[in-house]
């Protein structure tokens, strides 16, 4: 007897419909049909999704992305997603709904809120890259939408002097500078060349760069307020980041707010760019 695996695509292609088969509105489901399919072209999928009794979902995997780099390794599988919404009285009410039904517009927002940065599979996340109108007539209009499915590998609060200083919910990379060695060069006469002494390592820069994310204004602004105070402090503290690295003796040096806070369209949390760069000091 041949025993039966299960891919990662299928893994995740199954929390994705169970994702999608359990959204509601009014406590009935938000989607009439739910379907997976292996994307061939958009034009078959758009197909599928106007065959099917609406509001409808179709979704499925159409490849990977190139690998980031040019050592042989398949990159992030890509994952596209099609919801249509259809209305017999106006194209109105197919874009924004009406006592008919829900309209695209709020099918497409939904199903962006369920599924990007949702986790499946355990260790993978979805990350939303765009959406558009591919569909748009007197009574119906169909929503594309494409995700990345990427590692999860930030299993750990970034911390410094041991506290998230960010905050819980922050989506932070961690950007390392180059590490250079200090020495000193002699000689001596009579001997050819030259020796050199180790004498540690020069400070490097160490960014912390994403999004800081709070519930309301007045918890991005006491987070934002606790940064500045530390700034201010000039102690040497051990940095620790979303992959468990540790760096040792760092001291804040720039915070950076990149543009205006907003509220997000979305989750409703308060989201504000930044960049927050350390040094690490010589050693």
């Amino acid at each position: 007897m041949v025993g039966f695996m299960i891919s990662e695509l299928a893994d995740i292609e199954s929390a994705v419909g169970a994702m999608l088969e359990a959204m509601e509105v009014e406590g009935s489901p938000l989607f009439s049909s739910v379907l997976a399919t292996a994307v061939v072209d958009r034009k078959t999928a758009i197909a599928a999704c106007l065959d099917l009794a609406h509001p409808a979902v179709v979704f499925g995997f159409d490849g990977r992305d190139k690998p980031a780099s040019g050592v042989s390794v398949c990159g992030n599988p890509r994952l596209l997603v099609y919801v249509a919404a259809s209305n017999l009285r106006s194209a109105d009410g197919a874009r924004v709904g009406d006592v008919d039904g829900v309209g695209a517009y709020t099918l497409a927002n939904e199903t962006l809120a369920v599924l990007d940065g949702a986790v499946v599979a355990d260790d993978r996340r979805i990350v939303a890259v765009d959406d558009r109108v591919v569909v748009s007539n007197e009574r119906t209009i169909v929503f594309e939408q494409r995700y990345g499915v990427v590692t999860l590998a930030d299993t750990n609060t970034p911390t410094f002097d041991g506290q998230a200083i960010l905050g819980a919910d922050s989506v932070v990379t961690t950007q390392v500078g180059v590490l250079r060695s200090r020495s000193i060069a002699f000689g001596f006469p009579g001997i050819d060349g030259e020796f050199r002494h180790g004498l540690g390592h020069e400070g490097r820069t160490i960014r912390w760069v994403g999004q800081i994310r709070t519930d309301t204004h007045d918890a991005m602004s006491a987070l934002e307020g606790g940064i500045e105070d530390r700034m201010g402090s000039g102690g040497a503290s051990v940095l620790s980041d979303s992959v468990g690295r540790t760096f040792a003796r760092c001291v804040m040096d720039a915070f950076n707010r990149r543009g205006e806070r907003y509220v997000h369209p979305l989750t409703g949390q308060v989201v504000q760019n930044f960049e927050l760069d350390f040094v690490q000091l010589a050693g």
